[in-house]
């Protein structure tokens, strides 16, 4: 019998089971009564033959007519066919027919974790690149710190990163806001040196500078900050009374931020400013406060009230003194007032007996 092989085919001739020869295109008789029999491959598929291709591989022939890729553990690799055809190998072996089809391998080592500015990333699009990478975009106002393992590996600026997926030794990108941010310390129970229990509300702003030590410095960095506004907060109010913390709302501010600002190394941070927002007392104390607040207005204004009366008498006095002394003054006094009467008069009747001032002036009591 013969068998034929077309251009896009191979064959390969075993006899007793054992690789012979490999058959190009061509018709090729094959004797079956002497053991022989062939395998017909499609050049464009893969060797897929019933004998081990280890086997296979230790003929020469077999050897030189295919292409083998070993991918270890820690690699993939991007194969095309023809430009069409694409496909991601894992760890493995792989062999491939030689053939006028245009194959290209390209291999990727996992262990090195960011994918090259020049790789062409728009494969990455492909459904079947899907769970293979990983991109990470840092923004202006943002620095991103790499790390693989657990070990830092450097900064990132403002950009598009793309790392390779890698499930052993994952890649970890902490992205820093580097903008202005605000702290608020709320409802801070504190007692004064006199016992009281106060409550207060302070606002804090900073800005991070040394994002590794914000990141790998503290647990975490927020509670941390919190807790140092917290200590400096105490450590003020905690020797002073009621009385004069009340007066002292801006010197607290200003102690509490100069106390920080101790620290700013220690926290990789620029305190910018600090505030007490509001000093809350507890209900019993209010009540008494503005029960003590209530009676000095009150004596405040008794105060005023008393101060203006002892001024309305002291011009009295000084207006009787100048009426008194000078006649003539105390005349047009008494005519202004009789003006004034007057106009509030809607007829007056005047007898004939003596002059019409004098009569007016007895109206007023003036003899």
């Amino acid at each position: 019998m013969y068998s034929i092989i077309y251009e896009d085919e191979i064959g390969i001739l075993f006899k007793n089971g054992k690789l012979k020869k490999l058959l190009r295109a061509g018709k090729h008789y094959i004797f079956t009564w002497l053991g022989e029999n062939v395998e017909v491959h499609k050049l464009i598929n893969d060797v897929n033959s019933k004998i081990a291709v280890n086997v296979l591989l230790e003929n020469e022939e077999f050897k030189n007519a295919v292409d083998v890729i070993d991918i270890n553990e820690y690699e993939i690799c991007l194969y095309y066919f023809n430009e069409v055809r694409f496909e991601v190998l894992k760890s493995g072996k792989y062999v491939h027919w030689k053939s006028p089809f245009n194959r290209k391998y390209v291999k990727i080592d996992l262990r090195e974790v960011e994918i090259s500015s020049d790789f062409d990333k728009s494969i990455f699009s492909n459904p079947k690149m899907a769970g293979l990478f990983l991109v990470h975009q840092v923004e202006p106002y943002e620095v991103g710190l790499l790390v693989k393992s657990g070990k830092f590996i450097r900064r990132l600026e403002q950009g598009r990163y793309f790392f390779w997926n890698q499930t052993q030794s994952p890649v970890v990108v902490y992205r820093i806001d580097l903008r202005l941010k605000n702290l608020e310390v709320v409802g801070q129970e504190i007692l004064t040196l006199d016992r009281v229990t106060i409550r207060l509300n302070c606002s804090t702003q900073y800005k991070i500078l040394d994002p590794e030590k914000a990141i790998f410095g503290m647990e975490n960095q927020q509670v941390t900050l919190h807790s140092a506004v917290q200590f400096a907060l105490r450590e003020f109010t905690s020797k002073e009374k009621l009385d004069s913390l009340l007066d002292k709302k801006e010197e607290i501010s200003k102690t509490v931020l100069e106390n920080l600002k101790l620290r700013e190394k220690e926290f990789g941070v620029e305190f910018i400013n600090s505030g007490i927002k509001d000093i809350i007392l507890p209900g019993e104390m209010k009540d008494i406060l503005n029960t003590v607040l209530l009676a000095e207005k009150k004596a405040q204004a008794n105060i005023i009230t008393r101060r203006e009366e002892i001024a309305s008498t002291r011009s009295l006095l000084n207006t009787a003194k100048l009426l008194d002394e000078n006649k003539t003054l105390f005349r047009l006094k008494e005519l202004e007032y009789l003006e004034k009467i007057s106009e509030k008069i809607s007829s007056i009747s005047i007898s004939n007996q003596g002059n019409v001032l004098d009569q007016l002036s007895k109206l007023v009591g003036k003899e």
